[in-house]
């Protein structure tokens, strides 16, 4: 009978593996339009004027009055790679300032219509909508009143 010796030595074992990387879009984002509040006439008495995220639609308190239809939305498009996360920043709401004089309107909100981490669509775009609310002093200033607010998107 014939035994065979072990040497005690295991034999190489490889497997091969890959390396992969995947690239996406840059994340782009362009204004479609400004958030306007409307055509606004101040009373005697201060109010606010809010501008719906989803709907554009505009609602008051005090006595300020709305009218027209001149009010919607800051609405903006997101493009990017399809079925991927990305979250949106949005910045303070900004004081806004009568054109040729100093007299100002606070912005007291700028609200986001939806979630601040969003799933591209496949398609590789999406739409965003804000809205916010202004204080209307009472006998505001007279003028076209206007401030800056930032909007960013970026992949988590």
């Amino acid at each position: 009978m014939l035994l065979a010796a072990s040497s005690g030595a295991s034999a190489a074992n490889s497997v091969p593996a890959t390396a992969r990387a995947a690239i996406l879009k840059p994340l782009t984002l362009s204004k479609v339009r400004d958030l306007s509040f409307g055509n606004i006439v101040p009373g005697v008495a201060a109010g606010t004027v809010t501008v719906n995220q989803a709907t554009g639609a505009a609602t008051k308190t005090g006595g300020v009055t709305v009218f027209g239809t001149a009010n919607h939305t800051a609405t903006f498009t997101v493009t990017g790679t399809g079925g991927h996360n990305y979250v949106i920043s949005v910045g303070a709401a900004p004081t806004l300032t009568r054109a040729g004089g100093t007299q100002t309107m606070k912005m007291t909100s700028l609200r986001l219509n939806g979630a601040n981490t969003r799933a591209m669509a496949a398609t590789g775009t999406a739409t965003l909508t804000l809205g916010g609310t202004v204080a209307v002093a009472a006998n505001q200033v007279a003028g076209t009143y206007s401030g800056i607010f930032t909007v960013s998107v970026a992949y988590p």
